[in-house]
Formats: structure tokens, C-alpha cells, sequence
């Protein structure tokens, strides 16, 4: 029986974590052909580049809040050339908000596949700046652990998370990929469920899902998930195969 490697519920946190936390980031921008004549476009194009190679991201998001807000990268995500739409998804990345949610779901349809990398990575770095501050440094503090394979200690301080902080989805999501790790499928499906109630943009937690239910053996449930993920990140790896095979298993008596 052949899986989907590698999508679970959630990345580790780790794309959300590679701008958010400082470190240095790859490079971001290629030249195209065409480059955008739109004036706030350009603007932020060469923003990006000038700070490509800076060791802070800290840096770049003063110099995104001092020009932009997150309307105008949407705006510019939207309906911007190639290369504005991609250093548009970076600055979603490091300065958008709440409302940054839906535009960035677009782009995951976008057809450049270097827009959609960069949209993935925004969707987590904004998923996470939906909490509070010092939700957002418990939940780090959840990731730590769940990177150190500290998986007890990670299920504790998540669940207090989420008890003071219900409505914060990616706690959930946190304590479902926590559960996966343990092998504790079965609870991390409820976990799983409740992200993307309050989030139904949550391609991490549809795909989790779905990884769960595959490990269950429970297949008509499973390409429920890795269909609802579809819609929502439709060139994520390997997921046509996965939903083409679970199809011919499911129509096979």
C-alpha cells in the first residue's frame, strides 16, 4: 500500500519558524524577463532584494511595515507580475494578518510554483501570529520540545495551551501532530477536526487528517481528507497519486 510520504499534520512548525525566528533565509527572488512596472510593485521587489541576503529577517519586516501594509501585499499578491507576486507572499509572510488568510489561499493556486512555496510558507507564519504574543511563545516552546522528541512534555504544555487559549488553532494542530508522532492516531483525528473548524483553510490539518485515517486503514475517510486538502494545496507532493490510488482501492470490490 503505497502513502503519502511526508504530509503529516504539520511540518514541525518548521516553516513557519525559518523567517519568524531570524534565521538566514534562502534566496528569495530570481530575476524575470519582465519585470513589474507597477510602482508599489517595484518598490517592494527591490526591497526584497536588497535585503536577500541579511543574516536578520527582523530587518526586512521594519522595512515591510514602514511601506506596506498587508492590504497592499495582497493586492500585489493578487494581481501583480511573477516576480511581484512572490516577494508579495514573502511580506504576507513576515507582516500579515488574520485577514492575509484568504489571499494566501489563493495564491496556493497560483501557477507559478515558486509563488506557491512561498505562499505555503506565509500560511504557517501567519497561522501562527493568530494568537497572542505569549500564545505564540508557548506554542514555540511547544515546538522545542516536539523537535526534541519531548513528546509527553509537548502534549502537556499544549493542552494548557489550549485550555486558556480554545479558540487558537494551531494549538490544536500543534497537539494533533504531537499525538501523530506518538503514534496516538485516534486522538489526534478529534485535534485534527477541531483546527479546521476554526480554520478551514488548514491545509496542515486536513492533510493530517487524512495521514491519520490512512494509519487507522480507514481509506473512504482518508480520501475524504486528502480531497478537502486538495482544494486547499493542490500541488502539494505526491497527493494526486495518493488520492488516485485510495480511489482505485475504494471503487475495487
Amino acid at each position: 500500500m503505497r502513502r503519502l510520504s511526508g504530509v503529516i499534520c504539520v511540518s514541525v512548525g518548521l516553516l513557519a519558524g525559518i523567517v519568524c525566528a531570524g534565521e538566514q533565509p534562502a534566496p528569495l527572488l530570481e530575476r524575470t524577463p519582465q519585470p513589474t512596472s507597477d510602482p508599489l510593485g517595484l518598490r517592494l521587489v527591490r526591497l526584497c532584494r536588497e535585503h536577500v541576503l541579511q543574516p536578520m529577517a527582523q530587518h526586512i519586516r521594519q522595512e515591510m511595515e514602514r511601506h506596506y501594509s498587508p492590504r497592499h501585499l495582497e493586492r500585489l499578491l493578487a494581481g501583480g507580475d511573477v516576480e511581484t507576486r512572490r516577494a508579495a507572499a514573502l511580506g504576507i509572510g513576515l507582516i500579515g494578518d488574520s485577514s492575509s488568510q484568504v489571499a494566501v489561499a489563493n495564491a496556493m493556486h497560483d501557477p507559478d510554483p515558486e509563488v506557491i512555496r512561498r505562499a505555503e510558507a506565509a500560511s504557517w507564519q501567519v497561522w501562527i501570529r493568530l494568537g497572542t504574543p505569549e500564545q505564540q511563545a508557548r506554542l514555540a516552546r511547544v515546538q522545542e520540545l516536539i523537535r526534541a522528541q519531548e513528546l509527553q512534555d509537548a502534549i502537556a504544555q499544549v493542552s494548557l495551551l489550549i485550555q486558556t487559549s480554545p479558540d487558537y488553532a494551531e494549538a490544536w494542530n500543534q497537539r494533533a501532530l504531537t499525538y501523530y508522532h506518538m503514534q496516538r492516531y485516534r486522538d489526534a483525528i478529534p485535534d485534527c477536526h477541531r483546527a479546521l473548524e476554526l480554520n478551514p483553510l488548514h491545509f496542515g490539518a486536513s492533510s493530517g487528517l487524512a495521514q491519520c485515517h490512512m494509519r487507522l486503514n480507514e481509506f473512504p475517510q482518508a480520501l475524504d481528507a486528502f480531497q478537502m486538502t486538495a482544494k486547499l494545496h493542490p500541488t502539494m507532493p505526491g497527493l494526486k497519486e495518493q488520492i488516485s490510488v485510495l480511489t482505485s482501492m475504494i471503487k475495487t470490490p
